[in-house]
């Protein structure tokens, strides 16, 4: 039967392994430019208005819904 491998980490063996990691440095801020071919509207139904960006195209109608946080940029890519 295998033995499980334990590795056991000293307070002073993590301080000294830890010494040369410094704060990093703040990534540079990087201005989002919208280049993705859309139609920005919104539509309202039972009282609650919706924004909905529509990348056109034919047939039947296809509705990316994002998730809580994002926003519907993620589709960027893929809609069009």
């Amino acid at each position: 039967m295998p033995v499980a491998r334990v590795i056991l980490i000293t307070p002073m063996a993590f301080v000294l392994a830890m010494a040369g990691c410094g704060t990093p440095a703040p990534a540079p801020v990087v201005e989002w430019k919208d280049t993705s071919p859309h139609r920005e509207s919104a539509v309202t139904a039972n009282g609650v208005r919706l924004e909905l960006l529509d990348w056109g195209g034919t047939g039947t109608p296809l509705i990316l819904i994002h998730g809580l946080g994002d926003s519907p940029h993620i589709y960027d890519d893929l809609a069009p």
